[in-house]
């Protein structure tokens, strides 16, 4: 049992239906975030339930985020929704949180209308952090276990521990077949530098098996979060 105690969340039970929003957030993002409070309106206005949390380590729940890994982020999400969120659910990640949102397609039992994977970067971990530094960088992550890269969205440097890649290994999704079983909407920006348009693709054709519908966002960076990027979003959330 997965202790959640340590973690914010908060929920909008529904009205009159049984459908949920589930939102789960990128890496070093939080449940306040832009997105997240204009879908938690618009839900409670149209009767739907909202569910969003904190990742230990983010926002307002207790730990270190650098002590975190894809995995105990990935058993905290699939926790609380078990514990707090019942019926049908729509299942929304953005960056960090569509790799989660895609494996949690598969272990949760809860019916899914759809996926929303907004700017997702599933593997990320090993595509666009390992994969992208040179032989002697490799070496000398291996070697000091840590890797400090500068941030776009804080004065606090992005560290990751060579562990966080190791763990993300594990849950890897490129590397086998994977069969959503729900139809599967993937927003992207096409101005986008930390998650590129070509891994947008590449997800869309690893989900070829599954109903997938890719929406490119002329302009769109990867927080999406202006206001023409949020009337994409509410049109696929409420479609």
């Amino acid at each position: 049992m997965i202790d959640t105690t340590h973690l914010a969340f908060e929920y909008i039970a529904p009205k009159n239906t049984q459908l949920t929003l589930v939102w789960l957030c990128g890496y070093r993002s939080n449940m306040n975030g832009t997105k997240v409070q204009f879908l938690k309106q618009w839900a409670a206005e149209k009767g739907y339930g909202f569910f969003c949390f904190d990742y230990s380590g983010h926002g307002t729940s207790e730990g270190r985020i650098e002590d975190g890994t894809i995995s105990g982020w990935l058993n905290e999400s699939f926790a609380l929704i078990n514990q707090h969120v019942s019926g049908e659910i729509i299942l929304i990640g953005s960056s960090m949180g569509g790799w989660i949102a895609l494996i949690l397609a598969e272990m949760l039992q809860h019916p899914i209308q759809k996926l929303i994977l907004i700017a997702s970067a599933p593997d990320f971990t090993e595509d666009l952090i390992w994969n992208k530094l040179t032989p002697q960088q490799q070496v000398d992550f291996k070697s000091t276990g840590k890797l400090i890269t500068p941030s776009e969205y804080s004065p606090e440097p992005n560290v990751f521990l060579y562990s966080f890649i190791e763990d993300g290994r594990t849950q890897l999704i490129f590397n086998r077949p994977y069969r959503a079983n729900c139809p599967v909407h993937i927003l992207h920006g096409m101005a986008d530098m930390d998650v590129p348009l070509e891994h947008g693709h590449k997800l869309m054709q690893h989900l070829a098996a599954d109903n997938v519908h890719f929406t490119h966002i002329q302009g769109g960076d990867h927080r999406l979060s202006r206001a023409e990027d949020m009337d994409v979003l509410l049109r696929v959330v409420a479609g």
